[in-house]
Order: C-alpha cells, then sequence, then structure tokens
C-alpha cells in the first residue's frame, strides 16, 4: 500500500501499477511496485503487513518499556482485547495508540532524517505526546494518563 500527499490531496494506492494525477500546473505520475520492503527497524519481517508492528523487535523493545506485551498467536482485535485486559494501565487504547504513532515517527526520522533509532528517543516521545495529550483531561484523570 502506498499514500501520497499531493497539494493537499491524499491519494490511496494499494494495488501494482501506476496512476496518473492531472494538477493544474502538471501531471504527476506515481509508480510503485509490490515487492516486499524488510523493515528499516530490525531488517527483518516485511514491513508492509500490521503484524509486523507487533513482531517487529524495536517495537517489541519499545512496548516493553512501557509493559505491553502483545500475544502475536492471536487476530488483531483479540492480541488488542488481550493486551487491554491484561493491564491497569488507564487510558490503554489512548497509550496504545500514542505508542504506535511514535513508533511510525522514530522510523520516518530513520528514512528521511538518518536518525538513529533508539528505544530511549521512542520513550521520550512517548512520554511528550502523553504528556500533551493529557492537556484536553480533567486534572484529576491527567496523572494517571501521564507516564
Amino acid at each position: 500500500m502506498v499514500i501520497c500527499l499531493v497539494a493537499n490531496a491524499c491519494v490511496l494506492l494499494s494495488s501494482a501499477g501506476h496512476m496518473n494525477m492531472n494538477t493544474k500546473s502538471s501531471t504527476i505520475i506515481f509508480f510503485w511496485s509490490t515487492s516486499h520492503a524488510v523493515c528499516v527497524m530490525c531488517d527483518s519481517g516485511e514491513e508492509e503487513t500490521i503484524d509486523h508492528l507487533f513482531d517487529c523487535a524495536f517495537a517489541k523493545e519499545c512496548c516493553a518499556t512501557i509493559h505491553i506485551d502483545w500475544d502475536v498467536s492471536l487476530p488483531l482485535l483479540d492480541r488488542f482485547t488481550q493486551a487491554r485486559s491484561a493491564h491497569t494501565i488507564p487510558f490503554f487504547t489512548e497509550a496504545a495508540l500514542i505508542a504506535a504513532w511514535e513508533l511510525w515517527k522514530v522510523r520516518n526520522d530513520m528514512i528521511f532524517q538518518r536518525r538513529a533509532p533508539s528505544p530511549s528517543i521512542w520513550l521520550s516521545n512517548f512520554k511528550q505526546q502523553c504528556n500533551l495529550q493529557s492537556v484536553r483531561f480533567k486534572d484529576n484523570l491527567r496523572s494517571s494518563f501521564c507516564v
């Protein structure tokens, strides 16, 4: 799957081939391939699969720092339900989404900025994002969300 952002337009491409996109100034042609990419974070696994988000060694190490252990033998929805019920983390869904978002950002920093990923950088970004999100909570709930 490829997502292309072009001047306020988002185009989702999910099969091999090419696409022409007419804009005011020119026609933009996108080419993509269905070859399987190796994960840039751990050099193993197919990066394009959602399951790799849970199998990636780097992602596992990061999630372990916030005590989330995914049971990869379960289907995706059951995996999430099991992890949520196994933890007493308040706002588990929000924390899991922020964790995934920060993994994506660290991955992008490695690809586009050539910054070396580390779980400590990920954890720092995760905590900062939790604090930013907690601003919209009532005061008495804020401390239970922030790590």
